[in-house]
């Protein structure tokens, strides 16, 4: 096999795993913005106009439902059952291109203030070295800020979830979260794959 095929192949499955933990982070901050879902309606409804005028709905008469209808019915939920296992497969290398993107750039942009902070040399040796830090620093921070920000859902006077549903989703959401990204930087180690190269 070609060195730069093994080495793409080397940095692709490495990088699923990365992905999966871009997936489970994603899913970690969905979770907080469902327990913050109060919240944010009151928030997003304090801009709204509360003067409007609710037209009445006229009262519909309900009537049997035809075999075609629900033959219909039945092939649209098996499609949307369908398309959601497609996306679900598809999703954690969907996720890893945005997410390398979003974070590869942010360390990028950091990069550079810091070593002139740490009196280091602005060299592509140094810069590739921090912003491989950076990111495992990111990737760190996007696992605990959804932990407590789901701990101090806790003082949320109308909670829609039970509190401890909350933190066991949570840290359950997290500790995926931890084991993709962790079994990613131990293939890095173990395939030696380069640290550019690492999503």
């Amino acid at each position: 096999m070609d060195i730069t095929k093994k080495s793409n192949l080397k940095s692709k499955f490495t990088n699923f795993f990365g992905g999966l933990g871009y997936f489970f982070c994603v899913l970690q901050w969905s979770w907080v913005l469902v327990l913050y879902f109060n919240i944010l309606k009151d928030f997003v409804g304090f801009f709204e106009s509360s003067d409007q005028l609710v037209e009445p709905t006229p009262a519909t008469i309900s009537s049997p439902i035809s075999p075609f209808l629900i033959t219909i019915g039945a092939l649209v939920v098996i499609f949307m059952l369908a398309l959601t296992f497609y996306v679900i497969i598809k999703m954690p290398s969907a996720i890893n291109k945005s997410a390398k993107k979003i974070v590869h750039k942010s360390a990028d942009s950091f990069a550079p203030l810091v070593l002139r902070i740490q009196k280091k040399k602005d060299n592509p040796k140094n810069k590739t070295k921090l912003t491989f830090e950076l990111v495992l620093i990111l990737k760190i921070a996007l696992i605990i800020v959804p932990i407590i920000l789901s701990i101090l859902s806790r003082f949320i006077s109308n909670q829609i979830i039970d509190f401890y549903i909350a933190i066991c989703t949570s840290l359950f959401l997290a500790g995926l979260s931890l084991i993709s990204f962790v079994i990613q930087y131990i293939l890095v180690k173990l395939l030696i794959v380069k640290k550019i190269d690492v999503a």
